[in-house]
């Protein structure tokens, strides 16, 4: 049994810390895979799936009475890549299948418990992206046009339609190319603050190779607004 406060392992058994004398929680078994887990943990951290619950007899998976948890992405924030790299590891999938994910319908988890879909929306926040969990029951998959709408909250993505306000990739493109050293593409985004730095570095040259480089994600489609919607 692990110490919460000093992280060293004990002998079952024990009450308290060998090495600092810090009194250990109370451990119980998962009754799905047998872990050791805190005697309060409704949910375990090794199966993902509710501690008090035999899990059913089959190969499935499913524990009765377990609620079960989309998580959809809104948008994805400034570090694109970051966010397909966070996708990748969630959805065990490439580059280009996660990247397509995150292009089309947005959904990256489906029938989760809930354990496992706090820890996705976690990490894709982490990322700046915007990332929201719902009760499957609850869901409307995506329609014939794309997308997916939480019935419960409204709101809506739709991969087949351009979000309102969304930038021209040729307008960005272009003035990143022409005026992008006084940062001019970057306020045209609404990243603020990226532009301010630019213009301010102007006259160094820094800023010119910096909207180059810029230039070149927007054309290649790896740059968002500062909204994380894609350009078209």
């Amino acid at each position: 049994m692990k110490c919460p406060v000093c992280d060293t392992e004990n002998a079952p058994g024990l009450t308290v810390c060998d090495m600092c004398g810090s009194e250990l929680p109370e451990m119980k078994k998962c009754k799905a895979c047998g872990a050791e887990i805190p005697k309060k943990a409704a949910y375990c951290p090794e199966c993902k799936n509710l501690a008090d619950v035999k899990p059913a007899d089959d190969s499935t998976g499913y524990t009765p009475g377990m609620p079960m948890y989309v998580v959809g992405l809104e948008y994805v924030g400034d570090d694109r890549q970051e966010v397909i790299k966070v996708v990748q590891s969630l959805r065990k999938c490439d580059f280009d299948e996660a990247r397509e994910i995150i292009d089309g319908d947005g959904i990256i988890l489906t029938d989760v418990p809930k354990l496992e879909a706090e820890v996705a929306v976690s990490k894709l926040r982490g990322v700046g992206a915007k990332a929201i969990m719902e009760l499957a029951n609850d869901w409307e998959g995506g329609s014939s046009s794309g997308g997916y709408r939480s019935s419960s909250s409204g709101r809506s993505r739709s991969s087949s339609h351009a979000p309102a306000g969304s930038k021209s990739k040729l307008v960005a493109g272009l003035l990143a190319l022409l005026l992008g050293g006084l940062g001019v593409h970057n306020f045209y985004l609404g990243n603020m603050g990226k532009g301010i730095i630019q213009l301010l570095l102007c006259w160094t040259g820094i800023s010119g190779i910096w909207a180059l480089v810029e230039a070149i994600m927007i054309f290649t489609g790896s740059m968002t607004d500062s909204n994380g919607n894609p350009l078209v």
